[in-house]
């Protein structure tokens, strides 16, 4: 079913975080003079892999999987900047920072 967890701050700033069944569904940030600070929701895959992250200001990350669970490439709601990350065949991590459409050259690390 659903639980309900808050943390209350000294100010009356509290998070609600809602879960359904043991998962992460949102977490909203809140203040009683303010209202809503911020609010995040969780989408999850045939898998139970969270695979999205939509945050009410930014938009929603995308994360995608290989067969072993690990993240192999994360989209983020910023138009102009493209970023992966690769799982190598040798276990390594590749983090490709394409840039900017517009000005950056392009990055590669591996670690």
């Amino acid at each position: 079913g659903m639980r309900y967890v808050t943390n209350t701050t000294p100010d009356g700033t509290y998070t609600l975080s809602t879960l359904r069944y043991g998962r992460l569904i949102s977490t909203a940030a809140i203040n009683p003079s303010l209202g809503q600070l911020g609010l995040a929701n969780s989408g999850y895959d045939a898998h139970n892999r969270q695979n999205t992250s939509t945050d009410a200001r930014n938009g929603t990350t995308t994360f995608t999987f290989n067969n072993a669970d690990q993240i192999v490439s994360t989209t983020t709601p910023k138009p102009d900047t493209i970023n992966s990350a690769q799982v190598t065949v040798s276990g390594r991590i590749k983090l490709t920072h394409l840039g900017s459409l517009q000005t950056d050259p392009p990055l590669a690390v591996v670690f």
